[in-house]
Parts: structure tokens; C-alpha cells; sequence
């Protein structure tokens, strides 16, 4: 093998390992975060919150949002509209049409709205119950908006991570208690 083959190899695996870095994407909270192409998306440590991933694999374009809270408060600008399940599913899905997707093809899921605060005998915790509120906001608002959820996986009291890989559809929950696993594929 000669000085070109190995320069050449080189430089072929740097451009992958880029782009590789490059398709990670960390979303954060009240982050929503949209890409053409290939990627990788983590939402990290999720309690009340929710993640939502949907994609349209005929466009090869996918998003995630990390949702904090149910709705917006009236009258008040949006700094950041992933925060809110209301705003938060309508910027993400116009941003995804707006890269090329088609609404009728989009493909979600989501997960979280874990109930992460305690809650003793007799104590009214409606006001505490923000994971079920955000589970039942993001429902409400992708019925409204027609989009097809392949599954879902909300409540229960345990914090989750979750991941959705474009390229191969793969939803992915991992936590403490029930380790890692496969929710559904939306290829």
C-alpha cells in the first residue's frame, strides 16, 4: 500500500467520522430541532417532560422537540416555542413541512410525562401531575393535526432517555429500571 492509498483512507474516514459528529444532535429542553438527511436525536433525562419525534421518510426529514409544559399562557410572546405542547408541535411540524416533508406522512413518536413528584394521601396534586398534563396535551394536539402516532409511551414514575435514528426509524427508550429497548420503528 502506498503514502496515497493510506493519505486517501485518511481523509475518507476523517469525512465519515464528520459527518458522523455531525448527524448527533443533543435536543434540549424546549428545543426542537429539525434535519434533512440522515441523523441522530437524544433527548436526555426526561421526567415530565416529553420527547416527540416525527419524521416523513419519503423526504428524508425528521425532527424532535423536548416539550416542558402543556400550554403556552395566553398573551404572552413565545421565547421558546418548544417549550409548550401547543406551540411547540406546530412549529416543529411547520418546520419539518418547510424542509420538504409532507404532513399526511408524517410519521410520530413520543415519549416521557413521567410523574416525578410525590404526591401523599389526600393531597390534591392535580397542579403536580405536570407529566400526565404534558401526555395529554401532546395527544390532543397531534389528533388535532392529524398526525399518525405509531406509539407512545408515557407516566409511570421512572425519568427515561430517548433516541430516534432517521436513517434506520428506530425509536428508542433507555432508563434506569427497563434498561434500553426498541418503542417502534417509524421508517
Amino acid at each position: 500500500m502506498g503514502e496515497r492509498d493510506t493519505t486517501s483512507r485518511t481523509q475518507i474516514f476523517k469525512a465519515e467520522a464528520s459527518l458522523i459528529q455531525r448527524s448527533q444532535i443533543t435536543v434540549g429542553m424546549a428545543q426542537i430541532r429539525v434535519e434533512q438527511g440522515p441523523a441522530s436525536f437524544d433527548c436526555v433525562g426526561l421526567g415530565s417532560c416529553i420527547a416527540i419525534a416525527l419524521s416523513d421518510p419519503e423526504a428524508e426529514v425528521s425532527g424532535m422537540g423536548h416539550i416542558m409544559l402543556p400550554h403556552h399562557f395566553g398573551g404572552q410572546d413565545i421565547e421558546r416555542a418548544g417549550k409548550f405542547a401547543d406551540s411547540g408541535i406546530d412549529n416543529l411540524v411547520n418546520r419539518l413541512i418547510e424542509a420538504g416533508a409532507v404532513s399526511e406522512r408524517l410519521r410520530c413518536a413520543y415519549s416521557g410525562g413521567a410523574q416525578v413528584f410525590r404526591v401523599t394521601a389526600g393531597q390534591s396534586h392535580a397542579h403536580l401531575a405536570m407529566g400526565q398534563r404534558n401526555a395529554e396535551a401532546v395527544a390532543t394536539k397531534l389528533a388535532e393535526l392529524g398526525i399518525r402516532v405509531v406509539a407512545s409511551e408515557v407516566g409511570g414514575a421512572t425519568a427515561r432517555s430517548v433516541s430516534f435514528c432517521s436513517s434506520t426509524g428506530e425509536f428508542r427508550i433507555r432508563s434506569l429500571v427497563g434498561g434500553e429497548r426498541i418503542l417502534c420503528n417509524l421508517r
